[in-house]
């Protein structure tokens, strides 16, 4: 028995172990490549037409660090709140 990996857009897209040639199993539109002897191979790594390789973690976005709030903006947030607040309580 032999193990294939199906390669798609450049990744590995499945691993298949079987004694049978893939190709004559699946349509031969599909690119499958024998990974026997090669256990690391795993779904999700590149495949450069010769090599394989782990696929990189994407690098996380950073958080933006948050601002405190002044004094002087949290007192202008308030005044306008309370200025809607007063047009909601007037009568129509």
């Amino acid at each position: 028995m032999k193990t294939y990996a199906r390669i798609q857009d450049g990744r590995v897209a499945e691993l298949l172990t079987t004694a049978a040639n893939p190709g004559s199993l699946y349509h031969p539109s599909l690119l499958w490549v024998d990974v026997s002897g090669m256990s690391s191979v795993a779904v999700g790594w590149n495949y450069d037409g010769s090599r394989f390789s782990a696929r990189q973690p994407q690098p996380q976005p950073q958080q933006a660090t948050a601002t405190k709030p002044t004094i002087e903006d949290l007192q202008s947030h308030l005044s306008l709140i309370s200025a809607q607040i007063a047009a909601l309580r007037k009568p129509i």
